[in-house]
């Protein structure tokens, strides 16, 4: 698509589609990029005297432990929130059996 000059849409976004020059067009922005803004957010409205906490609830694969990064807790500490863990979803529930 690159050497054709054409664009092209993609539900994914990795890094790899942030580096320019690229073709791509995403859907969605980074876990990242959307746990920041929601972080921003919630922080101007926030009025207790305490910090507020943060946690992840993401799924047990690449993609949910794609947030997992250093810099994002960082900048979620620096912002003046307290980090109180990660807790992992399964992607797919485990089976259960039926009782015979």
């Amino acid at each position: 698509m690159w050497e054709d000059g054409m664009g092209g849409t993609s539900m994914a976004t990795g890094p790899y589609y942030l580096s320019p020059p690229q073709s791509c067009f995403t859907y969605y922005p980074i876990y990242s990029d959307c746990l920041g803004a929601i972080a921003d957010w919630f922080k101007g409205n926030w009025k207790e005297a305490r910090k507020p906490k943060v946690a992840y609830l993401t799924a047990d694969n690449a993609m949910g432990r794609s947030i997992e990064i250093p810099e994002m807790k960082a900048y979620l500490e620096k912002i003046g929130y307290e980090f109180v863990g990660t807790q992992y979803v399964p992607l797919c529930p485990p089976r259960r059996r039926l009782p015979s």
